[in-house]
């Protein structure tokens, strides 16, 4: 729902209705999130987005803290809402209720 996001890459493909690769230099842009990387992956069973090659940057926008990072490789899931990046991360987590972490983190 809302508005839609953005991309832009070398070549899209996809298997089935399933999954969708973003490849040649995959470029994200919207409401939720921004992102940057050789290759995006998007798996609909799990709602698992995955970022390989060029060190990935993941922006995440929406939802009740906002992050950016840069590592050698990320996977993010809706459920369980989780971004996972791996290799040598850097990056920062802002919470915009910091009252709420202990709640969020659970």
């Amino acid at each position: 729902s809302g508005d839609p996001d953005h991309g832009t890459g070398g070549r899209l493909s996809w298997q089935g209705g399933n999954t969708v690769t973003l490849s040649g230099g995959a470029r994200v842009w919207g409401p939720r999130l921004e992102l940057w990387s050789d290759e995006a992956r998007y798996e609909r069973e799990g709602s698992r987005l995955v970022l390989n090659g060029g060190r990935p940057v993941l922006h995440k926008i929406e939802g009740e803290w906002t992050t950016a990072l840069k590592a050698d490789h990320i996977v993010a899931t809706q459920e369980p809402r989780r971004i996972e990046a791996t290799g040598t991360v850097h990056g920062w987590l802002i919470f915009k209720d910091p009252e709420k972490i202990e709640e969020l983190t659970k």
